[in-house]
């Protein structure tokens, strides 16, 4: 909001000049304060990236902000973790098939269902999709029954084990930041024994060669065997990944730049200011006093909208025309500028929003590749290196994550009912369908014990509408010519035509 008053009067105490303004929105700001608001610049983000190593800290940082703080940034890195569901197999493999123990094996089946139960498997997952998603690395400890996430600023990869698993170091200064000594002491009880016991090291600065470098008594080396790193984005021997979206942030805060310039354009022709002349004399004086002016100023400003502003001046003040430069806005420059937001996070805009299906198609394939790839490392850091301890030298465990999606359901059903028509498992269309395989199967069991199938008949046919029990006839009716002829040439088993 604005007040302007600009009176000048001659020497004979006539008023020459009379600029009275008033505008109830703010006239400072100006089409493209957006830019000025960002808190990071285009040249930040660009800085940044140049070295992910080095900005670890920052990206994530910059990655929190923007994901509280932009929808579109928000909506994509939530869009794209939900573009994948979490079907499985638990896949065996056995050493001998005909020495197999059976009863072992469903024992220690079972056992890898409750490990599945008790970590919380679909939540876990999820989170450590987002997270690595969003900063392009997830670390966690395993706490036997549960993953528990370490705070990934306080943690760094020095190499690589032997099992291909990241060997990651903590740093034992994160337990400073709680003063409390109370708070502090509950906060290392929530932790595996091993933390308190390495952070009373790191205390005392005892120096252990095989767990911490030289003069760093703060950065201890993890057991390798019980943590879990999924990074995405970089080589194999970085010390850190890149977020999935990274190098769309640049895009999504220029479109949203756009998007604010766009409403403040839209804004401003609502906007309306209304001109109060006041009358003058033949010398073009006003024949009203200064306190005439301000008054009828104020009479007009009490009698406006919110949208509307006054301007008073002297009779026949001329006004020229300010063009507004808006090329920044042309026709289909917002669409075009999401359209490459979306197109540089790897997903097509018609599967998001509609418009090309088929390029909608194909870039919800190239984004579910990379998913399917961050759920392939889940399952090998994490799945099968767990459940090598619920196996033996007859059998092993494996997970087997699907690879299904929404826009790929049908599909994968339809090949593994395929492949079920040829004597294929039963197991892969189950779980394809999104039913646990052990649960279904002790469902239909149960069935088949209270006898569900005698107890619920089947709806009636055009061959039993007029009979009192429902399915198929129990016999052939050889009174019909239709019937003998098909019995006659093999019936249901005789070849059809194009086969």
């Amino acid at each position: 909001m604005s007040d302007t008053v600009n009176i000048v009067k001659n020497e004979k105490g006539k008023v020459i000049t009379a600029q009275l303004a008033y505008t109830p929105y703010n006239s400072s700001n100006h089409y493209g304060s957006y830019k000025q608001d960002a808190k990071y610049s285009s040249q930040d983000i660009k800085r940044l990236l140049s070295n992910h190593e080095k900005n670890s800290v920052a990206l994530r940082e910059m990655s929190d902000y923007l994901y509280i703080t932009n929808g579109t940034y928000r909506r994509l890195i939530d869009t794209t973790k939900n573009i994948i569901s979490f079907e499985y197999l638990i896949e065996p493999s056995v050493a001998n098939i005909e020495k197999l123990n059976t009863k072992s094996y469903q024992k220690k089946h079972a056992e890898v269902k409750v490990y599945l139960a008790d970590c919380i498997m679909d939540t876990t997952v999820d989170d450590i999709l987002f997270k690595t998603i969003k900063y392009g690395r997830y670390s966690a400890y395993d706490r036997e029954t549960f993953l528990q996430p370490l705070p990934l600023d306080y943690t760094r990869i020095i190499g690589i084990a032997s099992d291909g698993n990241p060997v990651i170091q903590f740093n034992f200064e994160y337990f400073e930041q709680f003063t409390d000594i109370r708070e502090r002491e509950m906060q290392l009880n929530g932790y595996d024994p091993l933390f308190k016991k390495m952070y009373l090291d790191y205390k005392n600065r005892i120096d252990d060669p095989k767990v911490n470098f030289s003069n760093e008594y703060n950065w201890r080396t993890l057991p390798h065997e019980k943590t879990y790193t999924i990074k995405i984005g970089s080589n194999l021997e970085s010390s850190e990944g890149i977020g999935l979206l990274y190098g769309s942030i640049d895009d999504i805060q220029y479109y949203d730049e756009l998007k604010e310039l766009d409403r403040g354009v839209v804004n401003s022709q609502r906007r309306k200011i209304i001109v109060q002349q006041i009358p003058v004399d033949k010398e073009g004086n006003s024949i009203l006093g200064e306190e005439e002016i301000i008054q009828s100023h104020e009479n007009l400003k009490a009698l406006l909208p919110p949208n509307v502003g006054c301007l008073t001046v002297l009779g026949g003040t001329k006004f020229d025309d300010i063009p507004l430069q808006l090329s920044a806005l042309e026709k289909g420059k917002v669409q075009e500028v999401q359209s490459d937001v979306l197109m540089n996070a790897g997903i097509g805009e018609g599967a998001l929003k509609g418009g090309n299906f088929s390029a909608g198609v194909l870039n919800v394939e190239i984004i579910t590749n990379s998913l399917v790839k961050i759920l392939g490392q889940i399952q090998s850091i994490w799945f099968n290196r767990k459940f090598k301890k619920f196996g033996n030298s007859q059998f092993q465990f494996r997970m087997k994550f699907l690879g299904i999606t929404s826009f790929n359901r049908d599909k994968v059903i339809a090949a593994f009912d395929g492949l079920l028509d040829k004597g294929g498992s039963l197991s892969h269309s189950i779980a394809a369908r999104g039913m646990d395989v052990s649960n279904y199967i002790d469902i239909v069991a149960i069935e088949d014990v209270l006898e569900y199938k005698d107890k619920f008949k089947p709806l009636q046919t055009s061959h039993t509408i007029s009979g009192k029990d429902g399915g198929r006839p129990p016999s052939s009716d050889l009174s019909n010519d239709n019937t003998v002829k098909d019995k006659t040439n093999g019936g249901n088993m005789a070849p059809r035509t194009g086969q």
